[in-house]
């Protein structure tokens, strides 16, 4: 949020020779900070208006000025250079106030009074043809009288008392000269129709006309009749010829369309269904598993004694006799050619650190950041009791020696737990540090960093595989993790793409998208693989990057320092990412949002359905929906908004909330006491979190 300390400091630039009109234009300058008093630098979006009265009124004239400079707070803009005064502006006279409107906040408030500084803009119309009595308009500088009140630089010199406002009226001037005749009006228009005048009355009957030939014969398609010269009709006559015989059979029509594909497939034992892309997903095999072994049966009777086996193969060769004695020695061959060189060594190992160089001094404040986000996997005191659980239960998250109650053993605080806590019972979710939303299906990560999985599997994404992770990314159909010693696996849908096959190697951060994954390696480098348009050559881009997110058909990543890159396909510019410091990003279907580093959202690419319209306000965390078609944010006061088509999730109960994951229809998140909650829309026990 920013304020505005502005001061309107000049005031018009016109022209200096006779007959020639130059559009006029007013200096402005003024002052940005924000709520804390501190000056903003950077470039800044301003619309500027003006209205006929200091609230409500009518807007007479608005502009807009992109990357306007601030620089210690100051900035200056030239009021009509991109859309210049109309002419009627002054017409009738009336006061006139200015508005200003930086992008993402309110218009400030008051307006600031437009007094004889735009007032002389119809003054210098008048100067176009002679200076008008020793009053001198320019456009370098504006004086009246003796007075400089503009300078050559647009600075307003002239003296501050009343500024803003209309001052006292003058003394009335001489009359003028009576001016030439102006030239004739435009016709007026025409007068209303008269009244109609008395019908007259009905003139003599004219001549009979002759009378016209009769027809000479007659025809009805098939018969045909002659008109006899006495008048008579003759006999009709059938002009149709006698049938014929059958004509040969005609050549077979084209074959009909195709019939709709089948939507699953079934062998008798193994099922599968075929995704939203018409490729087939894995088979299922539907049968249950094997019952044990029965008992073993009775021992039959004893067989009749077998045929005398065949003779055994011959004994072993008797060991070898002692060696003879050694032969002379044979001369000395030649020195061959020498041999290739051999490989190179291995690197040799890492020397060790140098010392750490002194502290430099304290670079100067930023501007404001955004809140942090609550670490519920982080166990300062090491006693397998997270932070979060420790400050909810009242012990000291940072000494190990207090514990939580745990009467029962069940690595559960009581406080949560049956064993007593507010409200008696355990809350649901306890049992996760987070959850996941994804399709049909939702997922949480368990203390013991195993994953747990509800609702419909259909492409097995929520079937995950055994082992620890630190977190998850899930899509439409497929899901991928991280485990804890950096290493990526997926699973779900996406076999054939190759999605779920990750490169090998130690990842910080893994995000899917639509037949294709990204990821961060320790080393600050994106690798993405799978089949789609963000995994071409174009990208992903060289850099250090400390973010990543992946969409339905392009990916972007922000790099240290906070520069935004994105890739992949660009049919709606999607891919085109402003200049900025930015500390989120998400990409979807075809747009991308992000959010700045002083918490505002920016979103581009296809606006059809509002994606690229977010809601103003100060956020921390940002995710699009796994279809790709709306986003959720969350506020830095832990209210959530969401936008989009449609924009679903909203009415969530249980804020304020820390972390949040948007699945197709519906959201999880976890709030600041800990609770986990799924909400939307409601299938297959997808909200349903277990205990």
């Amino acid at each position: 949020m920013k304020r505005l300390l502005a001061t309107l400091v000049a005031a018009l630039a016109t022209t200096g020779a006779a007959q020639a009109q130059v559009a006029p234009t007013l200096a402005y300058e003024g002052e940005l900070s924000d709520l804390a008093g501190a000056p903003f630098d950077g470039a800044v979006t301003l619309t500027f208006r003006l209205y006929d009265a200091p609230e409500g009124g009518e807007i007479r004239w608005v502009e807009r000025h992109d990357d306007v400079a601030t620089v210690d707070g100051v900035f200056a803009a030239v009021l009509g250079a991109e859309q210049p005064f109309p002419a009627d502006l002054d017409d009738p006279p009336v006061g006139l106030w200015l508005g200003v409107q930086p992008e993402g906040d309110e218009e400030f408030s008051p307006r600031l009074p437009v007094g004889a500084a735009l007032r002389a803009r119809f003054a210098a119309i008048a100067a176009q043809a002679h200076d008008v009595a020793g009053r001198h308009i320019h456009p370098a500088s504006v004086s009246i009288g003796e007075l400089a009140v503009i300078d050559a630089q647009g600075r307003w010199v002239g003296p501050m008392e009343n500024f803003g406002g209309v001052g006292p009226a003058g003394p009335q001037g001489p009359r003028g000269l009576p001016g030439e005749a102006g030239p004739a009006g435009p016709q007026g228009p025409a007068g209303p129709q008269g009244e109609p005048g008395p019908r007259g009355g009905q003139g003599e009957a004219g001549p009979a006309g002759a009378q016209g030939p009769s027809p000479a014969h007659t025809w009805d398609g098939t018969l045909l009749s002659f008109r006899l010269p006495d008048g008579a009709w003759g006999e009709p006559v059938d002009l149709r010829g006698p049938a014929g015989g059958a004509g040969p059979a005609g050549p077979q029509g084209p074959a009909g369309a195709a019939g709709p594909l089948p939507d699953h497939g079934w062998d008798g034992t193994r099922l599968r269904f075929q995704r939203p892309d018409r490729s087939w997903g894995d088979y299922t095999d539907l049968r249950g598993p094997q019952g044990p072994a029965g008992p073993a049966g009775p021992a039959g009777a004893a067989g009749a004694a077998g045929p005398q086996g065949a003779a055994g193969p011959q004994g072993p060769a008797g060991s070898q006799g002692p060696v003879g004695p050694q032969g002379a020695a044979g001369p000395v061959g030649a020195q061959g050619p020498a041999g290739p060189a051999g490989p190179a060594g291995a690197a040799g190992a890492v020397g060790p650190a140098g010392p750490q160089g002194p502290q430099g001094p304290a670079g100067p404040q930023g501007p404001r950041g955004i809140a942090a986000v609550l670490d519920v996997l982080a166990d300062s005191d090491g006693d397998d009791f997270a932070d979060w659980i420790e400050i909810a239960a009242g012990t000291d998250h940072e000494n190990p020696a207090s514990l939580p109650a745990d009467e029962n053993g069940d690595g559960i605080a009581d406080f949560f737990s049956n064993g007593g806590g507010p409200g008696g019972g355990e809350p649901a979710g306890v049992g996760f540090t987070r959850v996941f939303a994804g399709n049909d299906a939702s997922c949480g990560l368990r203390p013991d960093r195993t994953i747990e999985c509800w609702g419909r599997s259909i492409y097995g994404e929520g079937v995950p595989p055994t082992g620890q992770f630190t977190t998850l990314d899930m899509d439409y159909y497929s899901t991928c993790g991280l485990r804890t010693d950096g290493t990526v696996r997926c699973w779900g849908g996406a076999t054939q793409s190759g999605q779920a096959d990750p490169p090998a190697g130690v990842f910080t951060k893994v995000s899917v998208g639509v037949d294709f994954a990204c990821g961060i390696r320790d080393t600050g480098r994106v690798a993405c693989w799978g089949a789609n348009g963000a995994n071409q050559s174009a990208g992903p881009p060289d850099g250090v990057y400390v973010d990543v997110s992946a969409g339905s058909t392009h990916a972007c990543a922000i790099a240290e320092g906070g520069a935004l890159r994105c890739w992949g396909s660009n049919g709606n510019g999607q891919t085109n990412a402003p200049a900025g410091v930015f500390v989120r990003v998400a990409a979807a279907a075809a747009s991308t949002c992000a959010i700045e580093n002083n918490a505002r959202l920016r979103c581009w690419g296809s606006s059809s359905s509002g994606a690229t319209s977010p809601p103003a306000g100060s956020f921390v965390d940002l995710v699009a929906s796994d279809n790709n078609t709306n986003y959720c944010a969350l506020r830095d006061d832990g209210t959530l908004r969401c936008w989009g088509n449609p924009p679903a999730f909203v009415g969530v109960e249980g804020l304020p909330l820390v972390r949040i994951d948007a699945g197709t229809g519906h959201l999880c998140g976890t709030n600041t006491a800990g609770r986990h909650l799924c909400w939307g829309s409601e299938t297959y026990g997808k909200l349903v979190i277990p205990r």
